[in-house]
């Protein structure tokens, strides 16, 4: 049965990556222009759209082992992200597989720390175990403070589920806005 459950899961999140042939309705929450500031509107949206919008940035672990690709969930910049934090998503894949491939990375668990420009920890999560075969994971990181300037994105102490694969890390710049 849990098998099955990793193969719908998988499936999924395979169809959302490459995204849908077809146009879908699909809701979006977004802040209402009105004197009433309580109200959220449901634009319709298409599946294409959202999986389309959503800004990507790719690294090469420090080892080669691993290429990581951080995504958003929303159209938002790398280099504007909102200052209470964000939702993103995290893919593992294999920094040797040939040019148009992916092949996907067995992952046991990695830890992923954000740093502010001096250096000290916004946030911080340890032993993050992805699922759908170790190669996915979504993060929804929540600052404890409104925070404003530039951040890396640490992921790191990277565990293969593989034996003899050593530990790895990888890190990404970004801005808070």
């Amino acid at each position: 049965m849990r098998a099955r459950w990793t193969l719908f899961i998988l499936a999924v999140l395979l169809v959302l990556y490459f995204g849908y042939s077809f146009d879908s309705p699909v809701y979006a929450k977004t802040p209402s222009t009105s004197a009433n500031n309580n109200v959220v509107k449901y634009l319709p949206l298409s599946f294409r759209q959202v999986v389309a919008s959503a800004p990507e940035i790719t690294n090469i672990s420090s080892k080669g082992i691993y290429k990581v690709k951080l995504g958003w969930n929303s159209p938002i910049s790398v280099q504007s992200l909102p200052k209470g934090g964000f939702s993103m998503y995290i893919q593992f894949t294999n920094a040797t597989s040939p040019p148009g491939t992916a092949s996907l990375a067995s992952v046991k668990s990695f830890d992923m720390t954000i740093y502010d420009s001096h250096g000290r920890v916004l946030w911080s999560r340890v032993n993050q175990v992805p699922f759908a075969g170790g190669w996915w994971s979504f993060e929804e990181v929540v600052f404890p403070q409104v925070y404003n300037g530039n951040i890396t994105i640490s992921i790191h102490n990277i565990k293969s589920l593989l034996h003899g694969v050593p530990t790895d890390s990888v890190d990404f710049a970004a801005k808070v806005v």
